[in-house]
């Protein structure tokens, strides 16, 4: 039920952030913080905190692991996770990062297109310094793949 909740405040939190831009709501993923994660950057990723065109994709939380969001001692936000390509073709993904609350009100999220993953490959991406956030909000994440 808890993670229920979760995934509703998600949805209506991430409706103003991006999405498929079809207005139909996707399945998005709440990821808690860990500490002491590290993972490679991946130099053809795009990052931005400016609201990018929206991937006309389907929500792809499966394809997400090891996502890890966190704050460290100077107060910086990063996160990581690596993307795996599950299906039988290629594929192209969206990665938005939020900080912050899930009260449905319109906030800063960091936004990733990754480029081309083959099928059944994985891909380590890394956000190193996301916007400014105090220590006690929340990390979302979704991902979006379009094939």
């Amino acid at each position: 039920m808890r993670l229920v909740t979760a995934i509703a405040m998600i949805a209506v939190l991430l409706s103003g952030c991006g999405g498929s831009g079809d207005g139909t709501p996707g399945d998005k993923t709440p990821a808690t913080a860990t500490k002491g994660a590290k993972t490679t950057a991946t130099p053809a990723n795009t990052e931005t905190t400016a609201s990018p065109a929206p991937l006309e994709g389907k929500p792809a939380p499966e394809d997400l692991s090891g996502f890890v969001c966190d704050r460290n001692d100077a107060g910086e936000w990063s996160s990581s996770g690596v993307l795996k390509n599950t299906t039988k073709a290629d594929a192209t993904y969206q990665v938005t990062v939020f900080l912050g609350e899930a009260n449905g009100k319109s906030a800063n999220a960091t936004t990733k297109h990754i480029g081309v993953i083959k099928a059944g490959q994985s891909l380590s991406f890394t956000y190193e310094s996301l916007p400014e956030a105090d220590a006690d909000v929340q990390c979302f994440v979704q991902v979006l793949r379009d094939q």
